[in-house]
């Protein structure tokens, strides 16, 4: 909590209880990781893209392996799930990361024949609309969650960088 604290400043309990109301059980490590680093700029691209008249279907990896004694997924990790060869990597020799695999592979498959990921065994993945914050949520339930996670959030970033430029 401490990096939060540097991070947040007096903003951190309101980051954490948001974190805990869509993540109950999630590692706090995953708000640093996955919310200060990645969701943030992956957003804001997402949001100019949307404007395009193509579909937009995101995805956020929150996948944690019980390599290691249990670690968040690590950049490059969905590359073995999309291409169904989950039995070369050792981290994802496990059994939720094969079935995982399984709804990666096939949602890229229909991805690349008909630009669209749904059908088969995939759970509905719907496009991406600006302001919605839709992600298709790949962990070991992978579900395709909407929430208003990331509204909060962006109101409390825009605090915390109003706090930092009046501090500059």
């Amino acid at each position: 909590e401490g990096l939060l604290t540097d991070l947040c400043g007096d903003k951190k309990d309101e980051m954490i209880r948001l974190f805990r109301r869509v993540y109950p059980d999630g590692d706090l490590l995953d708000l640093y990781n996955l919310d200060f680093i990645v969701r943030k700029g992956v957003y804001e691209f997402f949001d100019r893209k949307a404007e395009c008249e193509a579909p937009l279907y995101c995805y956020m990896i929150t996948y944690h392996l019980n390599y290691f004694g249990g670690i968040p997924a690590y950049h490059g990790f969905c590359l073995p799930l999309v291409f169904g060869n989950t039995e070369y990597v050792d981290a994802c020799n496990e059994p939720d990361c094969v079935a995982l695999s399984q709804k990666m592979h096939q949602a890229w498959i229909n991805f690349a024949t008909c630009g669209d990921p749904n059908g088969g065994d995939v759970p509905e993945w719907k496009p991406y609309r600006k302001g919605e914050c839709g992600t298709y949520e790949l962990n070991r339930a992978l579900r395709a969650q909407r929430h208003d996670f990331l509204n909060h959030l962006q109101v409390v970033y825009s605090l915390i960088e109003m706090e930092e430029d009046e501090g500059a």
